[in-house]
């Protein structure tokens, strides 16, 4: 009897670790899930956060691209008080080659006709043409084809000084608020790097719209080496737009290897009147 009370009171002591096993076990359990849960939630709020602030981002962009577009109409709208003159487009930049320019509209007679090259239009009044300093690569007027992708090669003599320059009908005058450029080699070199953008009413005074130095902005890796640039000054209408080498490009050459252009801003027509 004394022994089978000793076996009792161990088996009773067993059971009781047993159960008290149980319940730390279901404890740790429970607490397992609730950690699973939390860091469900945890991940859910960081997703959240995420999409938060790409919409808070994507607004900004929105915000600065309005208030970009608010001082581009206030900076071309002044001014337009010369009767041998009218406003005859605004030119908003969305993206590169984004059909939305100048070169464009004028290849397709302002949306009248398909696009062509706007240096071979019959249209003397919506004619552009192209000039360059040599030739190497190319005709002139390849800067004026209308492109998505890369694919021409165009470019000028290595000659210190080359220059490539646009020029648009006697019609037309362009107070320039951006403009992109094209890179005229498929094989990734002779970029870009030290030039001056000037502009001209007569093609033979010429003012600095913009300057670049060291601007690798052209090489930056791309399907289309392509790239835009704004002209941060208040500057006059100008027919005549020309490029000008001012140091070695990415080759350490002097040659300008271009095969697009755009431009952008407020295109003012002479009036008939």
């Amino acid at each position: 009897m004394m022994i089978s009370f000793v076996f009792k009171e161990q088996i009773e002591e067993v059971n009781s670790k047993l159960g008290d096993l149980q319940e730390k076990s279901d404890e740790m359990r429970n607490e397992g899930e609730q950690r699973s849960q939390i860091g469900a939630k945890e991940r859910e709020l960081a997703e959240f956060k995420d999409q938060l602030e790409k919409k808070e981002s994507e607004n900004e962009r929105i915000l600065k691209d309005f208030k970009n577009l608010q001082k581009d109409n206030e900076q071309l709208t002044k001014g337009f008080d010369d009767k041998n003159y009218r406003l005859k487009r605004v030119f908003h930049y969305k993206g590169d080659f984004d059909r939305n320019g100048v070169i464009y509209a004028m290849g397709t007679s302002f949306g009248g006709t398909k696009w062509e090259n706007p240096s071979s239009k019959s249209d003397l009044s919506t004619r552009v043409t192209a000039t360059r300093s040599s030739d190497k690569l190319g005709s002139a007027s390849d800067l004026l084809n209308y492109s998505y992708k890369t694919g021409k090669e165009s470019g000028t003599k290595d000659d210190n000084g080359s220059w490539w320059c646009v020029a648009l009908s006697e019609n037309y005058s362009l107070y320039l608020t951006h403009y992109t450029l094209r890179h005229g080699l498929g094989d990734g070199n002779s970029f870009l790097r030290h030039w001056k953008l000037e502009g001209s009413l007569d093609g033979s005074n010429w003012e600095v719209l913009k300057k670049h130095e060291d601007d690798k902005k052209l090489s930056r890796p791309s399907e289309n080496f392509t790239a835009t640039w704004s002209i941060d000054r208040e500057v006059g209408a100008f027919r005549f737009f020309r490029i000008v080498q001012t140091g070695e490009n990415s080759s350490g050459k002097y040659g300008i290897n271009l095969s697009g252009i755009e431009m952008y801003g407020a295109l003012i027509e002479r009036s008939c009147r």
